[in-house]
């Protein structure tokens, strides 16, 4: 309600965050569904969509998950967020992530990032949103200074469409 409006659609995979989503926001649409199978056009319905919040799962790109083997279903869930943008075309999007989430580049046969191939799928993404017609910028910023009380420093980009300048 930050904004003056309420959340439309919330989507998650999780039973559980989609049951804590719905105690604070119990007039949105929520949808326990892949974000990759959902017809989010179905619930839109040609209505104009003024912005799109996406906060891919980060967990397989944070530093925090130390040496251990990424996944790679993980690992693509922001061409989620193309898909999606795709089809609807937000005016703009905002994603949020850990900061590592701009070296994501292709995994070897045992899940390890490949050094010398670091922010290759990260490009790609980039790149194909501003082939949507989307501005491109990111930030990072560490969330204690704005009142938060973590000091993980946290990846925000906004894309926005250039014909809505």
């Amino acid at each position: 309600m930050a904004l003056g409006r309420t959340v439309a659609i919330a989507i998650n995979h999780d039973e559980q965050a989609i049951r804590m989503h719905k105690t604070n926001h119990p007039g949105t649409i929520h949808l326990t569904e892949d974000i990759f199978k959902v017809d989010l056009q179905k619930y839109v319905a040609g209505r104009h969509v003024a912005l799109m919040w996406a906060s891919p799962d980060c967990t397989s790109h944070s530093k925090a998950k130390g040496g251990q083997p990424r996944k790679h279903g993980l690992r693509i869930l922001p061409w989620a967020v193309y898909k999606h943008a795709r089809k609807i075309l937000p005016d703009v999007i905002i994603m949020e992530n850990v900061e590592e989430i701009q070296q994501w580049g292709p995994l070897d046969e045992k899940g390890k990032p490949i050094p010398e191939r670091k922010s290759e799928d990260y490009q790609k993404f980039i790149s194909a949103m501003k082939s949507l017609g989307y501005d491109f910028d990111s930030r990072e910023l560490v969330a204690a200074d704005y009142g938060a009380p973590t000091t993980r420093k946290r990846w925000y980009a906004i894309f926005r469409r250039v014909e809505n300048r």
